[in-house]
């Protein structure tokens, strides 16, 4: 009995039960779409004019700024929502990346950058750039490794 109770207390106390998502979210809500790893993702990808970088970063930076709002709407209407008691980071993650693939999207597409494989490979980039806070906050994610 004192094992199961010493177990459950080291589970909660590794992986707590949050009422909000953790400070990792946030930062990475914040800090994902990184101009650096945005231009390194075009560079290699060869899809956009090099001219064209730093107006398409600096718009990328505009439409980021939905993001919270655009996230915090999509897991509304999930039941139960992953942003809620209990934190669910999986979930969680699958909704920020599809919100942030729909930025890029909307972002891209006046560039006649509209190829979701293309747009995906951009988002897959940045995440690799930063698999190592990604993994902390939401986990290792399979999806991660077959994109």
């Amino acid at each position: 009995m004192y094992i199961t109770l010493f177990f459950t207390l080291l589970t909660l106390f590794i992986h707590p039960i949050s009422a909000k998502p953790p400070e990792c979210y946030f930062e990475i809500e914040r800090t994902f779409l990184n101009p650096y790893y945005v231009i390194q993702a075009f560079s290699l990808n060869r899809i956009i004019y090099q001219g064209a970088w730093n107006g398409i970063v600096g718009q990328l930076n505009t439409n980021a700024k939905r993001i919270p709002m655009m996230v915090k709407q999509r897991a509304s209407k999930m039941n139960p929502n992953p942003f809620n008691d209990p934190f669910q980071p999986k979930e969680a993650g699958e909704v920020f990346e599809k919100v942030v693939v729909e930025v890029l999207t909307m972002t891209l597409g006046p560039y006649e950058i509209v190829s979701p494989p293309q747009i995906q490979k951009i988002f897959n980039y940045v995440r690799e750039q930063q698999q190592n806070k990604w993994n902390a906050c939401f986990g290792e994610e399979e999806s991660a490794k077959n994109h």
